[in-house]
């Protein structure tokens, strides 16, 4: 494979006619579906690609000699201001988010954010406009009508949906 761009966030590598995208602290990054009482958290984020605010999950990449678990922890409280301590977050699989020309394998974690824990808004990053959370019924509503469109989220929130609701599914 030989490098044919790169900058601190993703290189593009090139083997024979195919090129792939290799993106910086993604395989040790996170997605974070963080749950408080039975109402899922979401941010408000604007991406400049789309040139719009995207609602999804907390994510984020992995820092250099970061374990994917403590960038989990990280990007939570960044993106919505909530600490979770590592006994209340848990690795429950790994998604792709674009097989094609992604090289990414992305953890995804679950993480219960305690009742009565407070949100601490001077942990937050400026990339967050708003933290909002939603019931199930609610982020089905959200996906159907287009308002969650991210793949990543969507992708994370199903393997949620599948392993810890999948008889819901079946019937």
């Amino acid at each position: 494979m030989k490098i044919v761009y790169e900058n601190p966030w993703f290189r593009v590598l090139k083997q024979g006619q195919y090129h792939y995208i290799e993106e910086n602290g993604s395989n040790n990054g996170a997605i974070i579906i963080a749950k408080l009482n039975d109402k899922f958290l979401f941010v408000k984020v604007f991406r400049n690609a789309h040139q719009s605010y995207i609602l999804e999950l907390p994510r984020g990449y992995g820092d250099v000699n970061e374990t994917s678990l403590m960038a989990a922890i990280r990007e939570l409280q960044e993106e919505s201001g909530y600490t979770v301590m590592p006994e209340c977050i848990k690795l429950i699989g790994t998604v792709k988010p674009n097989s094609s020309i992604l090289c990414s394998n992305i953890p995804v974690y679950f993480a219960r954010i305690l009742e009565g824990m407070k949100q601490d808004v001077t942990l937050m990053d400026t990339e967050t406009s708003q933290v909002l959370f939603f019931d199930r019924k609610e982020v089905l509503e959200l996906i159907l009508n287009g308002e969650v469109s991210d793949g990543m989220s969507l992708s994370a929130i199903m393997l949620y949906f599948a392993k810890f609701e999948s008889d819901r599914f079946l019937n």
